[in-house]
């Protein structure tokens, strides 16, 4: 999960800098500066909420029925849980907000507690 005032602070910067010439096509993955799991976030996220929350991993059947007892089309189900169990573990960190920002990419823990009134 990426911040999204990085996503649009980077896309206009690098807009700006290709049509100014000082950026070349280089294609730049933004990232936030530290690599969280699931639980991590979900750990971070109560922090910033004032109350203890927890991770807990849902069996895929369970995850499936409850997607489809919620109205999403099948395809979008299979597809979201197919995903889901070939997702590889990523530790990628890179310095691309940074560099098309001047300034470091904001942490998940600062996007928490700037949107803690979101989940209220």
């Amino acid at each position: 999960m990426v911040d999204e005032r990085d996503v649009a602070d980077a896309a206009v910067a690098a807009v700006l800098g290709m049509r100014e010439g000082e950026l070349d096509h280089e294609t730049y993955v933004l990232t936030r500066p530290e690599p969280l799991g699931r639980a991590e976030q979900v750990s971070i996220l109560g922090a910033a909420l004032r109350r203890p929350l927890l991770f807990e991993a849902v069996p895929t059947e369970l995850a499936r029925a409850r997607m489809l007892a919620d109205g999403r089309p099948e395809q979008l189900v299979k597809a979201l849980i197919t995903a889901s169990l070939h997702r590889p573990e990523s530790h990628r960190v890179t310095d691309h907000v940074e560099r098309l920002t001047g300034r470091p990419a904001g942490t998940f823990a600062r996007w928490a507690v700037d949107h803690a009134a979101d989940f209220n």
